[in-house]
């Protein structure tokens, strides 16, 4: 689990330092080429710079390159044509001719550039934990008082800064960088969310998460529903932008959960009551699906249509409102407790002391419940994962 946290937080670091350097350093780099074709334009010369700078991919776009490239094959094209007094049909000809083929091959090579050596994405994963280790091992020894998870995180926008600083130049590492400032988000989300979260649960002490139940439905629940609206009326009446109601309820929705990796670890190193420490456990682990109901009910409410609460098209009342929250949390839970017991008959099957296929077998179940309790609620059954991963491992 710790490992998957040292990944998740230099990933998500580099991803946010580098959107907004990404569009401004393509914009720069189109606009100083253009300029330096415009001064150059002129008859063959112009033909040949361009269709080198296509082929070479200086310009970072293929789709920019190819209509340089067009331009100046249609400008080399009509300078051959009145030099040498060649028909207008016979120039038009040679030029789509040209311009088709220029296209097919921009084409061909924006599409190879697009595919090309998708396997470099496990480049960046390494280096980030490897880097993660590092930091955790220079802070464990000789830098106690600084928290991990703020570390990764600035060395994080780190190697994003240096990464668009340098014009997206440092080889293997930049195109590594790359894949995974483009990766879906569900697939990232449904990579890390399931077993973070089963992880986490499994560890909870459950007498003392038992008796702290009250306490964690009530921060995860109305706590979280609470701190969503005040969020909203700040968004609505301090932001600078003029969204509507709901639409601040969805942002409200998504800064409601909270991660208390770094208090929990600072509770743990104060000595601080058990009690309190399995309280903020606990809600982190029920404030995410909470969260999630809420994103897709203001959504639905923001957009006009129940397209995630009654279906696409239909409006939201107050009953497919009450039965979306009914069918997300109930169903959520039902299935967490269907794979959970399955995966409690399997475990049990499978236990043999001193047999090294057994613990094989407990690994396997373990991993494939996590993920699979996740992906059949969410994608499925439309239900909360969140609730399903987590009380599959409780």
């Amino acid at each position: 689990m710790a490992t998957g946290r040292v990944f998740g937080a230099v990933l998500v670091a580099c991803l946010c330092g580098a959107v907004a350097a990404d569009r401004a350093g393509l914009a720069d780099r189109h606009g100083t080429c253009v300029a330096l074709l415009a001064e150059t334009l002129d008859g063959d010369a112009a033909a040949d710079a361009c269709l080198t700078l296509a082929r070479a991919n200086a310009l970072g776009d293929g789709h920019v390159a190819r209509i340089l490239t067009d331009d100046a094959a249609d400008n080399h094209t009509d300078d051959h044509t009145d030099d040498h007094g060649h028909g207008d049909d016979h120039g038009d000809d040679h030029g789509d001719d040209a311009h088709g083929d220029d296209d097919a091959h921009g084409a061909h090579a924006g599409h190879h550039e697009k595919h090309e050596r998708p396997y470099e994405a496990l480049i960046y994963m390494s280096a980030a934990l490897m880097i993660g280790a590092a930091t955790l091992y220079v802070i464990s020894r000789f830098l106690e008082g600084v928290p991990y998870t703020m570390a990764v995180f600035i060395l994080g926008v780190v190697l994003a800064l240096a990464h668009h600083g340098s014009q997206e130049r440092l080889g293997v590492y930049s195109r590594s960088l790359k894949l995974w400032e483009h990766i879906n988000p569900e697939l990232l989300l449904y990579s890390f969310m399931p077993i973070l979260l089963f992880g986490d649960a499994m560890q909870l002490n459950l007498h003392l998460f038992y008796t702290k139940m009250r306490q964690c439905i009530t921060l995860a629940g109305p706590g979280v529903l609470l701190a969503s609206f005040v969020t909203a009326f700040f968004a609505k009446h301090c932001l600078p932008y003029d969204w509507k109601w709901w639409n601040c309820c969805v942002f409200g929705s998504i800064t409601a959960a909270t991660d208390p990796v770094a208090v929990v670890a600072l509770l743990n190193a104060l000595g601080a009551s058990p009690g309190l420490t399995m309280a903020i456990t606990g809600e982190s682990l029920f404030n995410d699906g909470t969260a999630m109901v809420l994103f897709y009910l203001f959504m639905s409410l923001a957009e006009g249509e129940g397209r995630y609460i009654a279906g696409p098209g239909d409006p939201a009342g107050y009953g497919s409102i009450a039965r979306f929250f009914l069918k997300m949390v109930l169903g959520g839970i039902g299935l967490g407790f269907a794979f959970g017991f399955a995966a409690l008959v399997c475990l049990q099957l499978a236990r043999r002391k001193y047999d090294e296929t057994a613990t094989t077998l407990q690994i396997t179940v373990t991993v494939g419940v996590a993920y699979l309790s996740f992906y059949v609620a969410d994608s499925l059954c439309g239900c909360s994962g969140v609730l399903s991963t987590v009380f599959a491992a409780l």
